[in-house]
């Protein structure tokens, strides 16, 4: 009975009931996530609020979350964490340095119209420039460069102001707070190794020791002597300092040969340790830098080489184009975007980053009225069949060269299977595919190329085709007209004067094929990544 039992022991088997409420009961069924996920944590976001999930995957720029209450998959941009857990799982997975650059400050992260972004603090609004300011400059960006409004994002001090403009700004503020002396020199020595002045830190150290000398003596003689000798290196940590900066401006060949030439004169350094996490944050920005580019300039450089080839080529050159020759342009473009800041990238580099690329988000495009030009077949294929968004197909096991040259062929022979029936007078019914294609707008015939480009050209991944009646026949690929009292042929009797493939839907009308959609019923869509 609960009267005999001890007051602790009541308490404790309390507790633990009260615990076991509160954890999470595994379920056949239901929300959660997978069995051997990562540990659930707490992730606190800059707004405030947080968030009971385990951790999936990350990178430099975002994590990958699975909630614990819903089951559902996160993917949020570093920026979107409150700043400190933020830096703590950086630094965690290797992105940050632990050792430098832990004073964050407020900045302003301006879009640029080419994709990039500039981070720093604006300082004025001029009538036709943001006056940004960074530790190394005083940038004037024009305002017809500016893709959009910008937004506050935490970085390093060190990013937007030199060391001495911090130190003054530290200092004021210590003098203002009215700490005692030595007290005083110690805050003050403590963030000038937080900004990689070790030389400041060592003298504050001391002045910190001779003021005061009962404040922390043992933590103060400590620091003095670490600082010293940091400072005795004060030429390599600036170096390493300075290959992050490139890094941070994206300026990835030049961190690579600062990087090198650290090694090469200074092979015995006791910072190699240090070193060699700035040469891995380096290298991993530099993947993700690269990845993110590859997905945008990739769909950017293609619909481009479509717009150009849709100005000057016919109908059954525009589909070889589409499903053959556009893949390797394509690549051969991105690479060469690429190359202005990673010269030594190579075209099969770029494809194996684009094969891994992070399939999010999705991109439609249509063949519009023009759909009966793949034929009625091709025109319906899979229409039936819907594909799940939230289910994206698995990758496929890499094949051999063989198999690859296999499909490369069949995707070429159905090219050419359009192509020839445009060159032979038409796709459909002897329709003029070639006189249908040069009325067009070059909108149009781009669209028309990035959706067949899309199913056919073997570089994107398709999620769903969606097929939308014609507007004309409402999806029958049939018009109802009046037939002026024609008899409908029969096999062997072609009297009534009706004509050959006309059938009589009674005494005063027939169907004919649609002139718009050309008997297909359809305007197909792609949906694709």
């Amino acid at each position: 009975m609960i009267h005999n039992m001890r007051l602790p022991s009541l308490i404790a088997v309390l507790a633990i009931s009260f615990l076991l409420a509160l954890a999470p009961v595994a379920q056949d069924a239901g929300p959660g996530p997978a069995a051997g996920a990562a540990a659930a944590r707490m992730i606190k976001l800059r707004d405030g609020s947080i968030l009971w999930a385990s951790i999936r995957s990350h990178t430099s720029e975002r994590l990958e979350l699975v909630r614990i209450d819903t089951g559902g998959r996160v993917a949020l941009d570093w920026s979107r964490l409150d700043p400190s857990q933020a830096r703590e799982l950086q630094i965690d997975f290797g992105y940050l340095d632990p050792n430098g650059g832990e004073v964050l400050v407020s900045a302003d992260q301006v879009p640029l119209t080419d994709g990039r972004n500039v981070v720093g603090k604006i300082v004025n609004h001029a009538p036709d420039a943001l006056h940004i300011k960074t530790a190394q400059s005083l940038l004037q960006v024009p305002l017809s460069r500016i893709a959009g409004p910008a937004t506050q994002v935490q970085v390093p001090a060190l990013d937007i102001y030199t060391k001495e403009e911090l130190y003054q700004q530290k200092q004021l503020e210590l003098a203002a707070s009215g700490l005692p002396a030595g007290e005083s020199d110690f805050e003050l020595a403590r963030f000038c190794e937080k900004i990689l002045d070790y030389a400041g830190a060592a003298k504050h150290y001391g002045e910190a020791a001779a003021k005061d000398p009962a404040f922390k003596p043992a933590d103060v003689a400590a620091a003095r002597a670490r600082t010293t000798a940091r400072a005795a290196l004060q030429e390599q940590v600036d170096a390493i300092a300075t290959i992050d900066l490139e890094r941070k401006r994206e300026n990835f060949d030049k961190a690579l040969a600062l990087s090198q030439a650290f090694r090469d004169r200074w092979p015995q350094s006791p910072l190699l340790p240090e070193w060699k996490k700035s040469l891995d944050r380096l290298e991993k920005a530099r993947e993700a830098y690269l990845k993110q580019q590859i997905a945008s300039l990739w769909f950017r450089e293609a619909e481009r080489l479509c717009r150009a080839a849709a100005q000057k080529y016919s109908f059954a050159q525009c589909v070889e184009y589409a499903g053959g020759a556009l893949a390797q342009e394509t690549l051969d473009a991105v690479t060469a975007s690429l190359q202005k800041s990673a010269k030594g990238l190579e075209p099969a580099k770029v494809k194996a980053l684009w094969d891994a690329r992070e399939k999010r988000g999705q991109r439609r495009s249509s063949y519009g009225l023009g759909t009966w030009l793949l034929g009625e077949e091709r025109a319906r294929k899979d229409l039936d069949k819907k594909k799940d968004p939230a289910k994206p197909e698995l990758p496929k096991a890499v094949t051999s060269e063989q198999q690859k040259i296999e499909e490369a062929l069949a995707r070429y022979l159905k090219n050419q299977e359009v192509a020839r029936k445009a060159a032979g007078g038409g796709a459909q019914d002897s329709e003029d595919a070639e006189g249908y294609w040069r009325e067009q707008l070059v909108a149009t015939k781009v669209q028309w190329m990035l959706a067949y480009h899309a199913e056919y050209g073997g570089t994107m991944q398709v999620i769903t085709v969606q097929g939308e009646n014609c507007p004309e026949c409402a999806g029958k690929g049939a018009t109802e007209v009046a037939s002026g009292g024609i008899v409908p042929s029969t096999p062997g009797n072609s009297g009534g004067g009706a004509r050959s493939g006309q059938t009589a839907v009674n005494s005063g009308s027939r169907l004919v094929p649609c002139n718009t959609c050309k008997h297909t019923g359809v305007i197909r869509r792609v949906v694709y990544r």
